[in-house]
């Protein structure tokens, strides 16, 4: 039996509350909770304030304004054949990403009103990709190089200026920048460390930091880091298996040197494999305090009847600052249980970004549709494709994620233990 992470405890009172917000919370239609891109595509990131999602479609960058089904294709950088957005401002009018043919590669960053992407550069190394960016699309961190590769930040300026970040004391052959704070102050993402790779957090005007492993493992990567800076978020091996990882500074001094890293556990069945790609901490007001919401993807057994099943599933870890624990919820159980939402043709595999506010979140799934195909004199013929594809859950009221953390018991019960 695969040892449980955490305890997971709900009082007779949190059980009330959660019951009587979900009287008042939320609309009864889907049609404005869930956002399909209606094409075959990918989703990297959302911008802080909700609005906009960002990725392929399927190999050209670009950003989704869903609330208006407004697509902008961002193109690429002269020549290149393929590129993907990954990560966008906070109000949607940067982003950033990689262009390129074949195996070549480049950073870009695009301004809304502008112009088209701008080559940011990579120090000579021949190749980059823009992976983080701050809340005011002025600074992109990513990495850049191949082997050896390594961290970099770029900043806007009259001369923009792009930065090796190093490595942690020892690393030298890789390294990688995946994510940053609203005000860019704090970087996170991964790196050698001089016999693994390492998840790390780096400040402004300080060293690398390794985050270490969780029990049993021996790499890790950080994903994600919340927009205030003090919790990271990522995926470490783990005695279980690759588990999402949950990294908070104890001392509240922002400086991570009094923090712990927190295995998430995984969904009940299938092989143990999760991983954390984003994170959220808002007040909510039902509770009255402040929650920690991290979304990314388990693992469970598939479902023999959703064609391409592999069992990956999109989740999201609520903090129950009360008691201290994660509980695990699979957001395609709550859309269908709670609101109705008709995901018959859907497998949700992962949640990929979520808003500042927590109140929007994105990721990718398999999505089964009809197609009908001529077949000259014996006329058409009726079939079904399985498609990656990006979609959009906008949460009703914070007042829900005090519904699905205290009112889901059924979920509860579905953590592996």
């Amino acid at each position: 039996m695969k040892k449980r992470e955490q305890s997971l405890r709900v009082s007779l009172f949190s059980l009330v509350l959660a019951f009587a917000a979900l009287v008042l919370a939320g609309p009864t239609s889907y049609a404005d909770i869930f956002y399909s891109y209606g094409n075959m595509s990918f989703s990297n990131g959302i911008s802080g304030n909700g609005d906009y999602v960002v990725g392929a479609d399927p190999t050209l960058a670009y950003r989704w304004h869903f609330g208006t089904s407004t697509i902008d294709n961002l193109g690429t950088l002269g020549s290149d054949t393929v590129s993907s957005a990954n990560k966008i401002s906070y109000d949607g009018s940067v982003v950033t990403g990689t262009s390129g043919s074949g195996s070549s590669r480049s950073a870009f960053r695009w301004e809304e009103g502008v112009g088209p992407m701008v080559d940011i550069g990579d120090r000579g190394s021949g190749a980059a990709a823009g992976y983080a960016i701050n809340a005011d699309g002025t600074l992109i961190a990513g990495q850049e190089g191949i082997s050896p590769s390594q961290a970099f930040l770029w900043e806007q300026g009259a001369t923009p200026e792009m930065t090796t970040l190093g490595y942690l004391p020892s690393g030298s052959t890789s390294g990688q920048a995946r994510a940053m704070s609203g005000d860019g102050s704090v970087i996170v993402g991964q790196s050698h460390n001089g016999t693994s790779t390492e998840a790390f957090v780096k400040l402004a005007g300080s060293p690398m930091y390794g985050l270490g492993f969780l029990a049993g493992g021996t790499t890790s990567i950080a994903y994600g880091v919340s927009p205030d800076g003090v919790a990271v978020v990522g995926q470490s091996g783990s005695g279980s298996g690759p588990q999402a990882f949950y990294y908070k500074d104890l001392d509240g001094g922002n400086d991570f040197d009094a923090g712990e890293m927190i295995g998430l556990g995984d969904l009940l069945g299938g092989s143990f494999n999760s991983s954390a790609k984003d994170v959220a901490i808002i007040y909510n007001p039902t509770l009255g305090r402040d929650m920690t919401i991290i979304v990314g993807y388990g693992n469970t057994d598939p479902c023999a009847t959703k064609l391409g099943d592999t069992g990956k599933r999109a989740v999201a870890w609520v903090d129950d600052v009360t008691q201290g624990v994660f509980a695990i919820y699979d957001v395609a159980y709550e859309l269908t249980t709670r609101f109705g939402v008709d995901l018959t043709d859907w497998v949700l595999t992962e949640v990929t970004g979520i808003s500042d506010d927590g109140m929007t979140i994105t990721g990718n799934g398999m999505h089964t549709v009809a197609i009908e195909t001529s077949n000259g004199d014996l006329g058409a013929l009726n079939s079904v494709m399985v498609r990656p594809e990006a979609w959009v859950v906008r949460i009703p009221e914070p007042a829900t994620w005090a519904i699905i953390l205290l009112g889901s018991s059924a979920l509860l019960r579905r953590r592996k233990a």
